[in-house]
């Protein structure tokens, strides 16, 4: 172009300006949340996205977003469903999309073609040996046709006619339970399958239908409140850092803070906790679990957690899919706050005290003690036991002191919730702060040697001296019955 005369430009131009534009396509899909943000931080011109680098403007924006508090980001994601919604109710299909549609339903060869590549590629090869013709009248019945719906939002979610031949092989136990070698196993029976033998399963999986999506089941704990304010406030240990580091200089100003710092994270953490107690249904299978223990089912008696845990599992796998959806219906209309642990697991919570030399140690490390810092495990677990063992009793008395209220701020989140804290929750109107739960009363520490009395008629069998749970209960208040370790009675 730079070598051609001002006179071919001209007459380029010319030519140029006869050619009608063709008009415009519209946009093949609503912008998302994360696209209107970064829209707004245009308008403003945010220096994170203005002159700089698409890919540095990409990843700043991510992180900006991702430092949003959940009400900050409500407003873009309502603007983008409803632009959704729009879009699902007036957009029409693509030309393409409407022409791969139509090769589907007539079976055409290229749509058996394996591999989602080659497949596309010898569509598209197809799309382009369209005669003008044959295009027009694809696009004209494209523009008469409606946008297929995504299938987020088709309802309801129903299965996938492979996934419920795995679902079934898995139940009568034909393929391994490993869940690769069981997708390998099932795969190689399905290709086996005749057509017919397909269609008769897809009609099967039909009539079977998921359940809705579920809600984020979690609520944030504090520190992953405090990292987000990290985020919020462009620090630079967890901004532009790769995730592994950042997590390490999280977690290292997460120790460097002080109690009073932390007891807001935790407050707050708290306060989330409740809200979501006060309104998240619990899950279908937590329900079942919960309905075998109260009509004490034999598989609730076995010892062994582990072989308890497979039986029951097994039994929920078991369950017709009439049976499973009804434990579905009841789970969604139950909430979690009227599925707290019963009094015996209350009462097994405040007799396992929290380890209390495992305060001793954290403090070892803040103080950058050298015999828990740059050391193997093993050294530094003798190091620590040598120490505490060197301890006053007076010096003890604090960190059991502590162990005990910690102890108690556990079991009193699990309290149930009485009648006027279960309005101020459910309530949306609600302006009071959310009382704390009651908090459960301390169990007083017994001595070595009341533990070891023989007016005890039923002395518990000690665990294995590594159990942390066993060491805390000997060290910060164990409970009436349990035998010490060989270190307690030597001294």
């Amino acid at each position: 172009w730079r070598e051609l005369s001002p006179a071919d430009k001209e007459r380029i131009a010319a030519e140029a300006r006869d050619v009608p534009m063709p008009p415009k396509k519209p946009k093949k899909r609503p912008p998302t949340g994360i696209a209107l943000f970064r829209r707004q931080l245009y308008k403003q011109g945010h220096p994170a996205v203005t002159d700089v680098p698409m890919a540095q403007a990409n990843a700043e924006v991510s992180r900006l977003w991702q430092a949003l508090a959940p009400e900050d980001r409500a407003p873009f994601e309502a603007e983008a469903r409803e632009l959704r919604s729009q879009h699902v109710e007036t957009a029409t299909a693509l030309p393409f999309q409407l022409f791969v549609r139509k090769l589907h339903d007539e079976g055409h060869p290229l749509t058996q073609v394996k591999g989602v590549g080659p497949r596309t590629r010898q569509i598209a090869e197809l799309w382009r040996s369209l005669s003008e013709a044959e295009r027009a009248a694809i696009e004209q019945e494209a523009s008469q046709t409606p946008h297929a719906r995504p299938k987020s939002e088709q309802e309801p979610r129903r299965l996938n006619p492979f996934a419920y031949f795995v679902q079934r092989l898995h139940k009568e136990g034909t393929v391994p339970k490993d869940a690769v070698a069981g997708a390998r196993a099932a795969a190689a029976l399905w290709r086996k399958l005749s057509p017919a033998e397909k269609e008769r399963i897809a009609e099967a999986a039909r009539d079977v239908v998921l359940a809705p999506k579920k809600a984020k089941g979690y609520v944030l704990s504090p520190t992953a409140l405090f990292r987000r304010q990290l985020y919020k406030q462009g620090h630079p240990g967890v901004t532009g850092v790769p995730m592994a580091q950042a997590n390490a200089e999280v977690s290292r100003l997460w120790r460097e803070l002080s109690p009073e710092d932390r007891a807001q994270f935790k407050a707050e953490a708290q306060e989330l906790r409740l809200q979501r107690r006060a309104t998240a249904p619990v899950t279908p299978f937590h329900l079942f679990v919960r309905k075998l223990y109260a009509e004490a089912h034999p598989a609730t008696k076995v010892d062994d957690f582990a072989t308890r845990t497979r039986q029951i599992a097994q039994l929920w796998r078991s369950l017709s899919d009439a049976e499973r959806a009804a434990v579905r219906e009841e789970a969604a209309n139950t909430l979690v706050s009227q599925s707290l642990p019963s009094e015996r697991v209350l009462e097994r919570m405040r007799s396992s005290a929290p380890p209390a030399r495992a305060l001793f140690r954290r403090q070892l490390h803040k103080q950058g003690h050298p015999a828990v810092k740059g050391v193997p495990m093993v050294q530094s677990n003798a190091e620590v036991s040598r120490l505490w063992r060197e301890l006053s009793p007076v010096e003890r008395a604090e960190f059991e002191a502590e162990a005990q209220e910690l102890r108690a701020q556990r079991v009193a989140p699990m309290q149930p919730v009485d009648e006027a804290q279960w309005e101020q929750l459910v309530s949306a109107d609600a302006e009071e702060e959310v009382p704390p739960a009651p908090t459960a009363p301390a169990t007083p520490a017994v001595s070595a040697a009341e533990e070891s009395s023989p007016a005890d008629p039923k002395p518990r069998k000690p665990r294995n001296q590594r159990s942390r749970s066993f060491e805390g209960a000997m060290v910060g208040g164990a409970a009436p019955g349990a035998r010490p370790t060989q270190a307690e009675t030597a001294r």
